[in-house]
């Protein structure tokens, strides 16, 4: 043969002899596996020509101390090592003679380097996961499904009408897509594979992308193929060559083409998809003439699910040209398209949103296609959204289209700098004097609130726009009826437009009458609102409009502004003056002057505080808070109000005296009052740790001293101290280990929070190996001193202890952290930390994986089936602590894929496989396999007798078989259902979902397709409910294929159940009560 066929291989042929080191013999029966057939003397011949020859030596400059360290940090990991230096496989045992003898690692330096950044690698140094690894990771992936497929499913019809003859009755699609899907193409050069690879990533989390990337290209297609996409023929992913075009299109049609576990969306990824999918469509020709109609003539459910996602990329792109053809083939223009950021449109509010010059021209075809100019989603209509974006070119073609202009969209255009445009759209709203519901800035933050198309002006602050509204609406000045009928939560126009500091507005709508004295939702006088706002401005132009500020009282902020007017000359009233008229008895004097006296003692106002003490106003101890200083704590003392406050507020006001360094105030009132350092006056934080936290030793002393007594929190927060500088670069604080060591003297007993803290890492600042020394110094510091490490930690405000639910050890901290080191002295420590405490700490070194710990903690005997609890946020709040999942070992293992460790586990007896999903989001340990889409880890536990069936977790859980329909994990699904998965299992009793749910929703086309031939139920009160949802769920996502192709297959079997006598008698309205049971 010629060279050109050699020269074809070449690239797997290196890899195969060089980096992974096969022997002749392997490489000549993997090749011709794939069809390369060769004699091992034409390989050596060819070899020669090549100049290919493994290298014998190692290079003498090679990196050992760098290759040990890398060797070291994988097998804490539990990665097997493999190493790889110049192209040349280096055997283990030399790797090990090499390594120890060229540079021997002590235990300590194995731990010394622990969590700081990885040095860069060497030149033509690799550690990689052996190849025999790979290749058994291989077998797994896509040898162990065994998948029988019905030729039924949609992908699978929709190839065979691209092949001509295959079925008289239908339309043939091969003349719509020129090029052959089913068949082989010639050799993809490795560019193209690593396109490949990367648009079926998207399709899987990427803890499986980091699993797979061991393998070599083309074992990874397979094995993604292989659990994402259905086989024409049997064996068909095994092949080689794939056709990217048949998995471009099987993408785009089961919308797989981000499915990101998290829903996270990157904006680069879709706007790329979009730019592909417009540019494979012209390749095809499709821009041209009645491609789409011919498409969408031929009613495949693989087919509109195509055109589907074109038409959406179209839009997105403002492609106006495959916008009008696809709506003149007949797509619907109001259908619902996903956009970069993941939220629904409708097309013409994207239209309306987009930043883009061909915007309008896009508009008008849309609506020259019978677009719904008034239809909303999402609450607002297109007009609202051209408006919000100040898109005026939309706007001047929705107001040609006679849009009508609701009273939300003229208040919106309020804010538009365009008095012609804004009095046209005026006269086009048929209802002006209504109130709007709607977010305006009121006191410094957003509320939601009733105001007038005036407030909504004053809002903006736009006088054009004002007195358009004053002259052809003089109603909305005062307008009685409507701040009666907005009652609390009206706010009006002068409110609004000093809340947004808009005074040129206030002073117009002053000018027109409009009523100062009526506030309703703003609850403080205008006055006040009006001393909020910097530079006074809008005070003085009130003052100036007759307004008076001796009415009625007022907040000490406030107040404390008129006292600086006062003091500047720049209001006509003294300090005295102005209290003595607030201070008038009809003004409820006591409840104010208690607040505003609270206020000026936090405030160092000794004038005040003596005019009100004069004026006999009663402090409100609750509202003294401790800011102030020692004089004024001294005067109040003189005066005989200090008693009461402390008697009261006494431990609040020590405690913030104490943390904002007030050392001298804080030990006057420890001398005036000692019962302030009795621990139970507080829940947590007590005087002595926050003095301990200070590194003043001198005060912590003095504590002791006066009767303070040293609890495991005060330990915590000395030993925090100490680690934050440690952390933030300072030098090693001899203040704060003498205020440690002072501590400790006084100390005996269990500190488990403390002993946690002494070894607590913090991922978002980078550890150093000083750093993390030091923790095992203080860790061991204080077990020397006789702290006892069992019990359980405190939970501390501000430690979150990387994630854990309400640990019960300091134990499981020490696991979570990852720090082998300091859990080796944990757990040598004379103290009997039980099956329990032990059980926990094993299932939270599972979920980082680290199987240094794991075999450590296993020596111990643990409590295989212990659950540990970790936070976790809301699906779309920012929120922290929102929820909590909780997972055993196994569970955690398999969730972080860690295959080694799930094996080990699965090795003893007691380990409970099938350990039930709790809490937020839980999962069984098949259930998180099949939701990574990880087959090897699905087949190992199916092999230990996993239940496929088991339930979901309350809240967002899901049995296997819908989390597989809902990724999209074709392959996964089939192989569960013929296992004897559920197919009609109810979903969770909150967030869930049944399989026929939950991939009509995510647009599965084929999934849904299967789920109906192996039997989801559409008929009787439980499938009735069930075809519901997924079609209303697969609408309301804009998956509109999949709804249609529902409802095809409900009006299909009710047609030829009319044609069989009794059918529904039997087999549809007659529901078991099981069968009723499996949805509610």
């Amino acid at each position: 043969m010629a060279d050109d066929s050699w020269d074809a291989h070449r690239a797997e042929i290196e890899q195969l002899y060089i980096q992974d080191n096969k022997t002749l013999k392997c490489i000549a029966e993997f090749m011709s596996s794939k069809g390369f057939r060769k004699t091992k003397s034409q390989y050596e011949t060819q070899f020669k020509k090549w100049g290919l020859r493994k290298k014998q030596t190692v290079p003498r400059n090679t990196d050992w101390n760098f290759i040990a360290k890398r060797v070291e940090k994988r097998k804490r990991l539990g990665k097997e090592n493999e190493v790889v230096i110049d192209g040349e496989t280096i055997p283990s045992e030399k790797v090990r003679k090499l390594q120890y003898g060229k540079m021997f690692v002590s235990t300590a330096d194995r731990f010394s380097g622990y969590g700081a950044p990885s040095p860069k690698t060497p030149e033509g140094v690799v550690v990689r996961t052996p190849s025999s690894s790979i290749a058994s990771l291989d077998q797994a992936w896509c040898g162990g499904l065994s998948l029988t497929w019905n030729a039924s499913l949609p992908w699978l019809q929709f190839t065979k009408l691209l092949q001509f003859n295959q079925d008289q009755h239908r339309p043939a699609l091969s003349p719509v897509i020129p090029i052959p899907l089913s068949s082989e193409v010639s050799v993809q050069p490795d560019v193209e594979k690593a396109e490949l690879i990367q648009r079926l990533a998207y399709a899987f989390p990427s803890k499986i992308r980091s699993q797979l990337r061991y393998m070599d290209i083309d074992s990874r297609i397979r094995a993604m193929l292989t659990v994402l996409m259905p086989e024409e023929y049997e064996g068909q992913h095994q092949l080689t060559q794939t056709n990217r075009l048949s998995i471009e299109l099987y993408i785009l049609s089961n919308n797989l083409e981000v499915n990101d576990r998290n829903g996270y969306r990157i904006f680069v990824s879709i706007r790329a998809h979009n730019e592909r999918l417009l540019a494979m469509i012209r390749t095809f020709g499709w821009h041209k003439g009645r491609q789409f109609k011919s498409l969408l003539a031929s009613r495949e459910p693989t087919v509109e699910a195509i055109v589907e996602k074109v038409f959406a990329s179209a839009v997105f792109q403002v492609d106006i040209e495959v916008v009008k053809l696809i709506l003149e083939a007949g797509m619907d223009p109001n259908s619902l398209i996903k956009a970069v950021s993941g939220g629904l449109f409708i097309p013409l509010q994207w239209a309306a949103t987009v930043t883009n010059n061909r915007a309008a021209e896009m508009a008008e075809v849309l609506i020259s296609h019978n677009a719904d100019i008034e239809l909303r989603y999402g609450g607002s209509s297109a007009l609202f959204r051209a408006i919000a974006n100040k898109n005026m070119e939309v706007i001047e073609v929705l107001l040609r289209h006679n849009v009508v202009v609701s009273l939300p969209s003229l208040a919106e255009a309020t804010g538009i700098d365009n008095a012609t445009l804004f009095e046209k759209l005026f006269t086009s709203c048929s209802d002006v004097n209504s109130l709007i519901y709607n977010t305006t800035i009121m006191d410094y933050r957003p509320q939601r609130g009733n105001i007038t198309l005036l407030g909504a002006a004053a809002r903006s602050g736009r006088l054009r726009i004002i007195e358009i509204i004053l002259r052809r609406c003089p109603s909305l000045v005062n307008p009685r009826e409507l701040e009666a009928t907005g009652g609390a939560d009206y706010f009006s126009p002068i409110s609004v437009a000093i809340a947004n500091n808009n005074t040129y507005a206030l002073k117009a709508l002053l000018d027109a009458g409009v009523d100062t004295n009526f506030v309703n939702g703003c609850e403080r006088p205008i006055i006040e609102q009006a001393l909020a706002k910097y530079g006074n401005r809008a005070y003085k132009i009130l003052v100036k409009s007759g307004y008076t500020i001796t009415h009625q009282p007022m907040s000490y902020k406030r107040l404390s502004v008129l006292m600086r007017l006062c003091i500047a000359g720049k209001v006509n009233y003294t300090i005295e003056q102005l209290i003595g008229e607030i201070a008038r008895p009809s003004y409820n004097f006591t409840e104010w002057s208690g607040e505003v006296l609270a206020e000026a003692i936090n405030n160092n106002e000794p004038l005040v505080i003596g005019l009100l003490l004069d004026f006999g106003a009663t402090i409100d101890p609750n509202k003294v808070i401790g800011t102030w200083d020692e004089g004024t704590a001294r005067y109040l003392d003189t005066r005989g109000a200090l008693q009461a406050i402390l008697d009261e507020n006494g431990p609040k006001i020590l405690l913030k005296a104490l943390e904002l360094g007030k050392w001298d105030l804080a030990q006057w009132l420890v001398i005036r009052a000692p019962v302030l350092l009795d621990e139970s006056l507080y829940s947590r934080n007590t005087p002595l740790s926050i003095a301990a936290s200070s590194k003043q030793a001198g005060l912590v002393k003095f504590m002791l001293k006066h009767g303070a007594r040293v609890t495991d929190h005060a330990l915590f927060m000395a030993t925090k101290r100490i680690k934050k500088d440690a952390y933030i670069g300072e030098v090693s604080s001899d203040e704060g280990f003498e205020v440690l060591r002072i501590l400790l003297s006084h100390f005996s007993g269990p500190a488990p929070t403390a002993i946690a803290e002494a070894e607590y890492g913090r991922p978002d600042i980078e550890s150093t190996d000083k750093g993390t020394d030091q923790d095992i110094y203080l860790l061991e510091l204080l077990l020397s001193e006789g702290v006892e490490p069992t019990g359980t930690p405190e939970a501390v405000a501000g430690e979150n202890w990387y994630g854990l639910h309400e640990p019960q050890s300091a134990l499981e901290i020490v696991a979570r952290s990852g720090n082998r080191m300091a859990l080796e002295i944990l757990t040598q420590t004379p103290y009997n930390w039980g099956a329990k405490a032990l059980g926990r700490a094993l299932a939270t070194a599972c979920s980082l994986p680290n199987e240094g710990l794991i075999d450590r903690i296993l020596k111990h005997k643990p409590n295989m089936n212990e659950e540990i609890g970790f936070w976790r946020y809301l699906p779309g709040s920012p929120y922290w602590k929102s929820l909590v999942t909780f997972s055993t070992a196994l569970q955690g293992a398999v969730r972080k894929q860690s295959v080694s460790v799930v094996r080990k586990l699965l090795g003893f007896a007691d380990t409970d496989i099938n350990y039930a999903a709790k809490g937020a989001y839980g999962r069984t340990a098949l259930q998180y396999a099949v939701e990574n889409g990880n087959v090897e880890l699905v087949m190992i536990l199916l092999n230990h007798g996993a239940d496929i069936n088991s339930v979901p977790a309350e809240y967002g859980g899901a049995t296997a078989l819908q989390l597989a329909a809902i990724q999209g994990y074709l392959g996964l699904a089939r192989r569960l259902i013929d296992l004897g998965a559920n197919v009609n299992a109810a979903g969770a009793d909150i967030e869930g979902r049944t399989a026929l749910e939950g991939a009509a929703e995510h647009g599965r086309v084929d999934m849904v397709h299967m789920l109906l031939d192996e039997g989801a139920l559409i008929f009787g009160d439980a499938g009735e409910k069930q075809y519901k949802n997924a079609v209303q769920r697969a609408r309301g996502n804009g998956h509109y294929a999949v709804a249609r192709m529902l409802e095809a297959f409900k009006n299909k079997v009710e047609q030829s159940a009319f044609q069989v006598p009794g059918m529904f008698v039997d087999g549809w309205s007659e529901v078991s009560e099981e069968e009723k049971d499996l949805i509610v």
